[in-house]
């Protein structure tokens, strides 16, 4: 009963939600975007994670993106521009401890009108915690279409290109000239508080090595055999990413950071705390640094 009434809230208030500032509805969300996976479930659409990512690093593909777009909007309008363009990204999965289904939440947006969705690659990765997890894109209104393949990832540089069956997305244009002092704005869903929208800087480019922020590097130094350390150091990648200072948390990840004419200049990826002793009690947190993927890396996806 609880749930045919979130669905019929869902039909009536989220339809007109999804470019407009109307007060979002979170559970009911939820319960809408689960109440759909489980659709898919049963007709067997969903695919998993584990059959999606096989042999996926590495791969290319061939998309046109949006031309870049010169004309600022103010934030109200900005952040609706973005609703069009941004979706949930999550994992529908079986629950180790209750066998029920649950749906944990990311983010992503469109680059192409015809499914295709941009994210971090770590949404492709096995999870001990999410057994058989299916990856699925959701949007405002509690629509879910299956994610059906990857076109082109970069473990390495925590991005992907996701083939989904969802139609007349809008997407988002690339901007690659970003530099650092610029003032940013980013749409992404933390812990399930959905379509968060959030302003800062690009606080400065950094390098990183072998690996993305927060990901195990591919090749390990200290496991090399003696001697070849130095070898194994030299075939790292050397990564740009972006340290912004607009808010995002868990279940960020994919959201995009765009300028203030909507163009895409980021990818939400990671956060990092850092604290003054944490060998003290208590702990004392003194800031969170906030990475992201620069659309550079996205559009190196490309044949």
């Amino acid at each position: 009963m609880r749930k045919a009434l979130v669905l019929c809230v869902m039909s009536g208030l989220l339809s007109a939600q999804a470019w407009s500032d109307v007060v979002i509805d979170d559970e009911a969300l939820l319960i809408s975007i689960e109440l759909r996976c489980e659709e898919l479930r049963g007709k067997g659409e969903l695919h998993t994670v584990s059959e999606l990512a096989k042999d996926c690093d590495g791969r290319r593909c061939e998309l046109a993106f949006a031309p870049v777009v010169k004309e600022p909007l103010a934030p109200p309008l900005l952040r609706a521009r973005l609703c069009r363009s941004t979706l949930v990204v999550g994992h529908y999965y079986e629950c180790k401890d209750c066998h029920d289904f649950h749906f944990t939440a990311s983010s992503g947006f469109a680059v192409g009108k015809a499914g295709v969705i941009a994210t971090c690659y770590h949404l492709l990765e096995d999870d001990s915690g999410l057994p058989a997890a299916c990856l699925v894109v959701a949007d405002w209104a509690g629509n879910v279409w299956p994610v059906t393949s990857v076109l082109a990832a970069d473990r390495a540089a925590d991005v992907a290109l996701l083939q989904c069956t969802a139609t007349n997305l809008l997407p988002l244009p690339l901007r690659l000239d970003v530099c650092a002092g610029e003032r940013i704005w980013c749409l992404s869903n933390p812990d399930h508080l959905f379509a968060s929208f959030s302003e800062g800087l690009i606080a400065r480019r950094y390098v990183v090595r072998s690996a993305a922020p927060g990901m195990a590097p591919l090749v390990d130094p200290e496991a090399a055999p003696v001697g070849h350390k130095k070898v194994v150091d030299q075939k790292a990648r050397v990564l740009t990413f972006l340290q912004v200072t607009c808010e995002f948390a868990v279940g960020s990840s994919g959201g995009p950071v765009v300028d203030a004419c909507g163009n895409l200049v980021g990818i939400a990826q990671s956060t990092t705390t850092v604290f003054a002793d944490p060998e003290t009690e208590p702990v004392e947190t003194q800031m969170v640094v906030r990475s992201a993927v620069p659309s550079a890396a996205l559009r190196a996806l490309l044949k």
